[in-house]
């Protein structure tokens, strides 16, 4: 049978059986779902976004995703069912060393996300390359900006990529130092300009306090970022847009901070975010006659538009009125 989608680095096909109306292919990275009838889409769902799989019926599975979507499957028998189920429960598990060792594999090596990983070394140099026309096409390969490697090993930020956009003036020792100041460790850094000159710019907000503690090297390099831009946009002030909700003590650092303006989104936090995406689950998966007024309970709709008035905001200042964003929340 021809596999109805392309496999990714790492990925390695296991086996296919026939449904009503569709084909229930799988791989050591996801689950595929192709129909055989035109009045039916296929299901495209990674494995490891599979958050739970409940049995309904004799011939049905409720399959539940972690990014809320969920949808079913109709087998023909119960035995068919029972054994996808098996199948598919035991793949979800999280992996660790000693379920490795219990199904037979060297310790994790034989696991998805391990031959990916192994698979994308063997031609990490096209990626790299990818990434150096990427910088081209931005104009961030030449002066005011540099590549920084000083996160190479990941020493630095674990959550940072090796290589970072910063301004040229700004030396290794100095980002380090930054570093130390910000949340987590996650310095200012360049990930997109515009063509008119305007740059977006990612952090974490500082790690400030009534005491209003200070970071020279951090203040130098939000000033370099500014200056890199100056003569490029219209604009010399840099705005910061911090999506959590009005911090005085935030408030109270930017003064240090002489040609930046600080705008409050008000987004909810991770923990709210969450809460959130789970009632919208239930609510989804019930099907209640009063799913309406549930899902306005759930306040996914208004943290939506929240979320959507932040990066109208961004856009509009850098495509609009050419002026740079520093986007910085708690964590970054």
């Amino acid at each position: 049978m021809d596999i109805p989608f392309l496999l990714i680095a790492g990925e390695a096909y296991i086996n296919d059986e026939r449904l009503p109306a569709r084909i229930i292919h799988v791989t050591t990275y996801r689950l595929f779902i192709s129909p055989t009838e035109s009045s039916y889409s296929s299901i495209d769902c990674p494995i490891r976004s599979i958050d739970s799989i409940v049995m309904k019926d004799d011939i049905y599975l409720n399959i539940q995703c972690k990014h809320i979507r969920s949808f079913r499957l109709k087998f023909v028998t119960k035995n068919q069912r029972d054994y996808w189920f098996r199948k598919l429960d035991d793949m979800i598990v999280l992996p660790t060393y000693l379920w490795a060792i219990h199904k037979g594999y060297g310790p994790l090596d034989d696991l998805f996300a391990i031959k990916f990983a192994s698979d994308i070394r063997k031609d990490e140099h096209s990626y790299h390359d990818l990434f150096n026309v990427e910088l081209i096409r931005l104009q961030l390969d030449t002066c005011p900006w540099r590549l920084t490697k000083i996160n190479e090993n990941y020493e630095l930020c674990t959550s940072y990529p090796k290589y970072c956009v910063v301004p040229s003036i700004i030396t290794d020792e100095e980002i380090s130092e930054a570093a130390e100041f910000r949340s987590y460790k996650r310095f200012p850094t360049i990930v997109w300009r515009h063509a008119n000159g305007a740059i977006i710019a990612r952090a974490s907000q500082p790690e400030v306090s009534w005491l209003l503690r200070r970071s020279k090297e951090d203040e130098k390099m939000i000033q370099a970022i500014i200056n890199a831009c100056n003569g490029e946009t219209n604009s010399n002030r840099l705005l910061i847009l911090h999506l959590g909700t009005r911090d005085a003590a935030i408030e109270n650092y930017a003064k240090y901070y002489p040609d930046c303006d600080v705008k409050f989104m008000n987004l909810p936090d991770i923990h709210a975010t969450r809460r959130s995406a789970r009632m919208l689950s239930a609510v989804n998966a019930a099907q209640d006659k009063n799913y309406y007024s549930q899902l306005a309970s759930t306040q996914w709709l208004q943290y939506l538009l929240a979320l959507i008035k932040a990066a109208s905001c961004v856009v509009a200042n850098v495509n609009k009125h050419n002026r740079s964003v520093l986007v910085h929340c708690s964590n970054g």
